[in-house]
């Protein structure tokens, strides 16, 4: 047999020499790849921002064309005119038996208020009655002018702090007073936790007296427990000199985080007009 023949006839397999990652080509590695898991993450965390902004965008653009048309059959913008509250010199009253005006004045000037998009406005906070003698200027066909809604779909019901105010300052977050419980409301696209008065997420409670910015489907009825925040509706004049890029009337979405911040930030502002 030749010496360089191996057992079974063939030359021997050379050995060969070990192959693998050290510790730190290990841990090279790795850090690669976190960062570029951190850079995928990033960049669809942008992009699905930037897809709920353009959303958020079109939807106050649905807003802004309901209260035009409130206008152009009414001849007013929605809280103005007649359709402002009796205590400004209108005819619209949620409540009139209620032993604290000033509290049903604050619901109803709230800039998350938009019921009267749904549903027509009336002079004793009723239901419209049957011949709509209670209703605060009815469609009237010869003349072509009243309310002819609702001009949005129904939405839900949220409750909003009432240090928000209509001139823009305060926060929906924040309670003065009281709860404003049950507002006819139109929520944004986002799915956000409500929040305990002054901030913070709030787990809700059938009680329905912890939470602000929580949604639900009727009153008294079960809450949402991710839901939009709500669009708010400034007309008072002064909220121009406090809601950055208002023109009144205008409609404000509270943006990606969820906080309103005067129309800064984040904030999505939309002049009806």
């Amino acid at each position: 047999m030749n010496n360089r023949e191996g057992f079974w006839g063939r030359d021997p397999i050379p050995a060969q020499a070990e192959s693998g990652f050290s510790l730190i080509e290990l841990m090279v590695v790795i850090a690669v790849l976190i960062a570029v898991v951190s850079i995928g993450v990033s960049t669809f965390t942008g992009v699905d921002e930037d897809a709920r902004a353009t959303l958020t965008r079109a939807e106050l653009q649905e807003v802004a064309k309901a209260i035009r048309q409130f206008r152009q059959d009414t001849g007013y913008y929605p809280k103005e005119g007649p359709f402002d509250h009796e205590e400004n010199g209108g005819q619209v009253d949620l409540n009139p038996t209620d032993p604290e005006p000033a509290a049903d004045l604050l619901l109803f000037e709230s800039p998350a208020n938009l019921e009267q998009l749904y549903r027509q406005p009336t002079n004793d906070g009723n239901d419209p009655a049957a011949d709509c003698s209670n209703c605060v200027l009815p469609w009237d066909a010869e003349s072509g002018r009243g309310w002819r809604g609702p001009y949005l779909k129904r939405e839900n019901l949220v409750d909003v702090g009432d240090a928000l105010i209509e001139d823009g300052t305060g926060n929906p977050v924040d309670i003065d007073t009281a709860v404003h419980f049950s507002v006819w409301g139109v929520a944004d696209p986002s799915e956000l936790r409500p929040q305990v008065g002054g901030g913070g997420d709030c787990v809700e409670n059938p009680g329905n007296t912890a939470c602000v910015l929580d949604w639900r489907p009727y009153s008294g009825g079960p809450a949402f427990l991710t839901h939009g925040r709500p669009f708010l509706y400034f007309i008072a004049d002064a909220a121009e000199g406090n809601v950055t890029n208002c023109s009144v009337p205008c409609i404000v979405a509270l943006g990606p985080n969820g906080d309103y911040e005067q129309g800064d930030n984040d904030d999505i502002v939309v002049s009806v007009n």
